[in-house]
């Protein structure tokens, strides 16, 4: 239970369940914005965030695995009967790759904020160009020849080292991820925000998940920046359309 993190009131009627981005290599469950932990906590929600093992001490399939089972670790430790799941960048990348069957009980709606689905992985290879930060070839050695298994880095401190390896190219190899069919239902309710100008995560991912997801809400935006929900210029929309999808979910499971 150390690493599955409580936000809100543990008897809430409702749970998110969040994944923490980061390129599998950095994050924690506690750096979802405030606007959006007061969205939840204001509708009655508790946050479920897990702090899951990071490579690449561990590789992506061994992460995968990991994250069903906090899963359910979460949902019975938490009497959890309902319950949507958000995933944020490679957060995101995760729900999309588990096996939905292999959940105790199955979520009512995804939340994908700036994320991918593992269907085409040729873009992971190439050396990203678009972003102003040196690379880091010290911090690149000895997080990768540390031995010791990290459940969250600091995106402050770890950042550099994230985008050495996607400038390098090597990110995709460190981590080991593999292409992942998307075994979710069509029909599952979603709701997907992108930039079209992202410079980490390429917009025909987004595209590639509207597609996929029939009964999707799709919020598209032109800033020059991946973690999109940290703008304050656009919180307030997301928040706004958010709450819609969740209140328009609720009503029609009632």
């Amino acid at each position: 239970m150390e690493n599955i993190i409580l936000i809100g009131n543990p008897k809430a009627e409702k749970t998110i369940l969040y994944i923490h981005g980061g390129g599998y290599v950095m994050g924690s469950a506690n750096d979802l914005p405030q606007e959006l932990q007061a969205l939840f906590i204001e509708n009655d929600y508790k946050i479920l965030g897990l702090n899951y093992p990071l490579a690449p001490q561990v590789h992506v399939d061994i992460i995968l695995e990991e994250i069903e089972s906090m899963i359910n670790q979460a949902l019975q430790s938490y009497s959890v009967d309902s319950y949507s799941l958000l995933g944020r960048s490679s957060g995101g990348n995760a729900m999309l790759s588990i096996n939905p069957q292999n959940l105790l009980l199955e979520p009512q709606s995804l939340l994908l904020f700036y994320t991918y689905a593992s269907l085409d992985l040729s873009w992971m290879h190439q050396a990203i160009r678009n972003l102003d930060y040196p690379i880091n070839k010290t911090l690149v050695e000895t997080t990768n020849t540390s031995k010791q298994i990290q459940y969250s880095r600091s995106i402050d401190d770890f950042y550099s080292y994230y985008y050495s390896l996607r400038k390098m190219g090597i990110w995709p190899d460190t981590i080991q991820i593999k292409t992942h069919d998307i075994l979710w239902d069509r029909n599952m309710p979603s709701f997907i925000i992108h930039s079209m100008f992202d410079p980490d995560v390429p917009y025909r991912c987004a595209l590639e998940l509207k597609d996929y997801f029939i009964n999707s809400e799709f919020l598209t935006f032109t800033q020059k920046q991946h973690a999109i929900d940290h703008n304050l210029d656009i919180i307030d929309e997301i928040v706004v359309k958010l709450n819609d999808f969740l209140t328009t979910l609720k009503e029609e499971n009632q």
